[in-house]
């Protein structure tokens, strides 16, 4: 049954990743936090339940380096996830620091012939003490390896939680109502069901390798083994009856999976009312700063002046201003044009040096554009309004 349902875990996780990628790219983060605790989960029914000799020789100690990448999955999910953002910087790599000595520690059992490995998973059958005592590392025994894992998970955990309390206050205020409640309630569940699970499998390692642990059914039928199972498939439980939690809040919900109707209609609402009002801070800001005349102005400048994600303004420009970015940035710079050609103040401004003063990146740029925008070049333009005078 244990088998199962991880492997059902592992399959639910990835469709869902899949599916939802393109909506909320959050989303790889939350899988490479499921996938390797469900792998975690299969490997440690083919240790103590399964008497497949092979299953034990493929799954133990190979797949041992990736345990470590789930807690900081689990924090790269909740901080992009609160933060709105999906990349992390170079300073974020060190947080795959223990994947890679875990790598390390645990590389000599690559070499071991499958032969004698196959022997080891024979032994570990006939007796679940000998576990313990295969220690093939290079830098640090088994033990802390495999007490490491949940500790790992425990500390970034809490540290997620730390990191939503903290920023509860931002998050409620500048996101979408329906969106937000659900995302925010989802993200408490998911580290504090975390910070139970770690704290479940602590106990079960330091009981197991402190010999207190002895045969099979005792590790199996372990009391704080059957919660942190029952704390782990919750997880995906959540995620096959409410698969919304996954689209995060950064994305119009176009998808129908587990909404009725009249949930589909308030979330549509709730996002086309938000894309409305950030479509007028934006064009607010454009207007009154005129922005489009840096030759620097770009998605990434707006996004940072509004200090919103880029791609939360990708709505704002297809729904709401149903332009481009660049479309409305070459609008605005050719209206600009075509009023600054008809004042006063171009007696001033030679034609050379008006295009770096509408902010386009050349001479040949500008005039290109001015004729494809008004059918005109800018002399032509001149004298067509001065002989409609």
């Amino acid at each position: 049954m244990v088998f199962y349902f991880a492997l059902t875990t592992i399959i639910l996780t990835a469709v869902l990743t899949v599916h939802n990628f393109r909506f909320n790219k959050n989303c790889i983060y939350l899988a490479g936090y499921l996938l390797p605790i469900s792998l975690f989960v299969i490997a440690n029914y083919y240790f103590f339940e399964s008497d497949s000799v092979k299953g034990i020789a493929i799954l133990f100690g190979h797949a041992a380096p990736f345990y470590h990448l789930s807690a900081p999955m689990l924090y790269f999910y909740t901080k992009g996830t609160i933060d709105d953002t999906w990349k992390f910087g170079y300073s974020d790599y060190w947080h795959f620091i223990p994947f890679i000595l875990g790598t390390i520690n645990i590389s000599p059992y690559y070499f071991v012939d499958f032969s004698q490995k196959i022997v080891y998973a024979e032994k570990m059958i006939a007796d679940p003490n000998f576990h313990r005592s295969i220690d093939i590392t290079l830098l640090y025994p088994n033990y802390i390896q495999a007490l490491g894992r949940p500790f790992l998970i425990l500390i970034y955990s809490i540290g997620s939680l730390i990191y939503l309390i903290q920023q509860k206050a931002y998050f409620l205020s500048t996101k979408p109502l329906e969106i937000k409640k659900t995302t925010y309630r989802w993200l408490e569940f998911l580290t504090v069901n975390a910070i139970l699970i770690s704290i479940m499998y602590l106990i079960v390692t330091y009981n197991y390798f402190s010999y207190n642990l002895e045969t099979r059914d005792q590790i199996v039928n372990n009391v704080y083994s059957i919660i942190s199972k029952i704390l782990i498939f919750m997880v995906p439980a959540i995620l096959l009856f409410y698969p919304q939690v996954i689209y995060g809040h950064s994305v119009t919900i176009t998808s129908n999976i587990g909404l009725g109707k009249k949930s589909i209609k308030q979330n549509k609402n709730s996002q086309n009312k938000y894309n409305s009002q950030l479509a007028k801070r934006l064009m607010s800001i454009i207007n009154d700063e005129n922005l489009y005349l840096s030759p620097d102005f770009s998605l990434d400048t707006l996004a940072q002046r509004l200090d919103v994600p880029k791609h939360r303004l990708y709505p704002c420009f297809n729904t709401i201003l149903k332009k481009k970015f660049s479309e409305l940035r070459t609008e605005l710079r050719i209206n600009y044009v075509k009023n600054l050609l008809l004042s006063e103040e171009f007696n001033a401004v030679s034609m050379e040096g008006i295009w770096t003063k509408a902010g386009f990146a050349s001479k040949t740029n500008f005039f290109t554009t001015f004729k494809e925008e008004t059918g005109f070049t800018p002399l032509e333009f001149i004298k067509l309004k001065k002989d409609k005078k």
